[in-house]
């Protein structure tokens, strides 16, 4: 792997300075030796190692030029495939922490992923959340729909209990705090939209904005209407139709989202080769959900370019059949 021929390089790198560093003690040790020796013998004898050591230094400056060499090809190299594979947190690291909560967003994170995604629904005052469903009694220790709830009353709900007492008091995030996050985390956020007016997709479009993300987010839902709607407010918005299952209709779909400006992708449960094979033809970027097993990972077709899971992001696989060869 990269990291790890990185990190013998810069071994073999210190190796390299300390043997320079103990030849120059040794010439400095000789010439301090010499100064205080005047006989002829000696100071041939002198000159004959003081040529040794010049000579051993100049191998090992040779030697220093082509480590230094490989380093540079081996950080400006093209990382290969299998890193070009972006990992796409589903509602955050689920598996492990209260969905769609800022600590599932923080764990995804932790554990490597580039991207994280969440759905979003407006509370009564119209305030986006992020929550899966439209009624919060699966995951919280209430009842209700979020559309009938005001932000106040869901926040005084517990959304993590059900999961572990751990994370018992977790509020439901909304969108600004999701996007705040992550910004500060570097995290590309992946933003499912399930419900909403135009004005209400162009108050998500607006915040994006105000966050300094434009252009650094992906928008994705099972409706073209409220991806129109995106495109409407920002035509350089980076859009994604959801799929369970491939029909030609999808490439329809996806060709009457482009902007001429924007990017636009599939992102589907689907990832047989006569999707894969229509994606390629069409010219439109496919990703797929939901991998949770090695074998989903090991199956992922070449073309693929980002991975959904609640479980492990791509490079986690990737270390592990390493490890295991």
């Amino acid at each position: 792997m990269k990291d790890k021929n990185l990190v013998n390089l810069v071994i073999a790198g210190l190796a390299v300075v300390l043997s320079a560093l103990s030849l120059l003690m040794a010439v400095k040790l000789k010439t301090e030796t010499a100064a205080g020796r005047r006989s002829a013998g000696e100071e041939d004898s002198l000159r004959i190692q003081l040529a040794e050591v010049e000579a051993e230094l100049k191998s090992l400056r040779e030697k220093q030029t082509a480590l230094e060499k490989q380093v540079e090809e081996l950080c400006s190299a093209p990382v290969c495939r299998d890193g070009n594979v972006r990992s796409i947190a589903h509602r955050g690291l689920s598996a492990e922490a209260p969905e769609n909560t800022l600590p599932a967003f923080r764990l995804a994170a932790e554990r490597g992923f580039s991207s994280v995604e969440t759905d979003i629904y407006f509370s009564r005052d119209n305030v986006p959340v992020c929550i899966h469903d439209g009624s919060i009694d699966r995951t919280s220790n209430g009842s209700g729909n979020v559309a009938d709830m005001t932000l106040e009353e869901l926040r005084q709900c517990d959304f993590g209990s059900w999961k572990g007492k751990e994370f018992a008091g977790t509020k439901i995030p909304t969108f600004e705090e999701f996007l705040s996050l992550c910004k500060n985390l570097s995290l590309h956020p992946c933003i499912e939209l399930k419900t909403g007016t135009a004005e209400q997709i162009r108050q998500l479009v607006d915040t994006v904005n105000r966050y300094g993300m434009r252009g650094r987010v992906s928008w994705i839902s099972f409706s073209p209407d409220l991806l129109t709607y995106v495109r409407w407010y920002d035509d350089e918005a980076r859009l994604g139709y959801l799929i369970t299952e491939f029909s030609a209709q999808a490439v329809n779909t996806l060709q009457g989202l482009r902007s001429g400006k924007n990017e636009v992708f599939l992102s589907s449960r689907d990832c047989s080769d006569l999707v894969v094979e229509e994606c390629r033809r069409a010219g439109f970027p496919l990703e797929v959900w939901t991998m949770d097993t090695v074998e989903d990972f090991a199956a992922v077709d070449p073309y693929v370019t980002a991975v959904t899971s609640n479980v492990m992001c791509y490079g986690q696989y990737l270390y592990e059949m390493e490890r295991n060869k």
